[in-house]
């Protein structure tokens, strides 16, 4: 009997830059998958937000399109107090 991997967490989105091209943000392995896991938690960070927001500001990689971003890999979360949360992610751009 062999072991099935898990499939890794994943989303996709659209960056208004980026018409047509969606965006993968993938859970490394071991991030947790629950609702309160790691990996939700960077989904819906506002650091992660305002990093896309960046990306696709007037000098951002993302503004004239010359690179596009093709996915975003979360790869831990580490909370230092009750309100300040750190995230490693990792994008990949082309």
């Amino acid at each position: 009997m062999s072991a099935v991997s898990p499939q890794p967490l994943a989303r996709s989105l659209v960056l208004p830059c980026q018409p047509g091209q969606s965006v993968e943000i993938v859970a490394a392995t071991g991030v947790s998958d629950s609702d309160s896991g790691e990996y939700m938690n960077a989904i819906d960070s506002s650091l992660l937000k305002l990093w896309l927001k960046n990306l696709q500001s007037e000098t951002g990689i993302l503004a004239n399109g010359c690179f596009s971003l093709k996915r975003v890999l979360v790869q831990g979360e580490w909370i230092c107090s009750d309100r300040y949360w750190l995230f490693r992610i990792q994008g990949r751009y082309f």
